[in-house]
């Protein structure tokens, strides 16, 4: 490709330089044009080296940073305060953390997110507007002092510790990044979709125990957080 274009640049000079020596024994003038005193190298660093500092240009760059914040879902739980890593590059994100419950006041689970941005709106250096899509991920884990039963006396008696209950949810929705100062910016995002195992909604009841199991469904799920990130 390299070779062809310098061809095409060498044939253009050429037919120009004719032109001009014609045009010069007609007037009486000298033929020679700025183009004629090019040598292919100079030709070269012109024509092509533009090319290359427009590839510069487009180097993709690679973020890194945490977050903290604040959600909530409809799945029958408390809010939670989370924190979390993540890592950007190019129109893309991905975040990991863990999160407490603001009721029980232990950290009780583990969010994922993935976000694809889908433009990027500057008003000046450091004001970008970012809008995106993202799925969300939370594995959550709750611990009752007895299996939670619609016959209390009798689970307490059953019981021989502390009952473990483990959920997840999955949610699709979309949000904006807001870059309010160089490496500062705010997030907010809701999303749509569903719990499996949330004991705070549970299924029927054992009908020979009377222990619930948690319950499927459907849910929304709103969040809020305050980033740092580098570069």
């Amino acid at each position: 490709m390299r070779t062809i274009t310098l061809i095409l640049i060498t044939v253009i000079i050429t037919t120009i330089n004719t032109a001009a020596q014609v045009n010069s024994r007609v007037s009486g003038r000298s033929g020679e044009t700025t183009f004629g005193q090019l040598t292919i190298s100079e030709l070269d660093s012109l024509f092509l080296g533009k090319l290359d500092e427009r590839k510069t240009n487009k180097k993709v760059i690679t973020s890194y940073g945490m977050h903290i914040g604040q959600f909530k879902t409809l799945s029958g739980f408390a809010s939670n305060t989370e924190a979390a890593v993540f890592v950007k590059s190019k129109n893309k994100s991905f975040e990991l953390g863990v999160f407490l419950d603001n009721n029980d006041r232990y950290i009780s689970g583990m969010a994922f997110s993935h976000k694809v941005f889908i433009l990027r709106k500057y008003f000046n250096e450091n004001s970008i507007i970012e809008p995106y899509v993202n799925y969300n991920l939370i594995y959550r884990v709750t611990y009752l002092d007895a299996p939670l039963s619609m016959y209390p006396e009798r689970a307490e008696m059953m019981s021989v510790g502390k009952s473990r209950y483990a959920s997840m949810e999955h949610y699709l929705g979309t949000g904006v990044e807001i870059n309010v100062f160089k490496f500062f910016y705010i997030n907010s995002n809701a999303g749509f979709g569903r719990y499996i195992g949330s004991i705070k909604k549970p299924c029927d009841p054992d009908p020979n125990t009377g222990i619930y199991k948690g319950g499927n469904g459907w849910s929304g799920m709103f969040k809020v957080t305050l980033g740092f990130r580098i570069p």
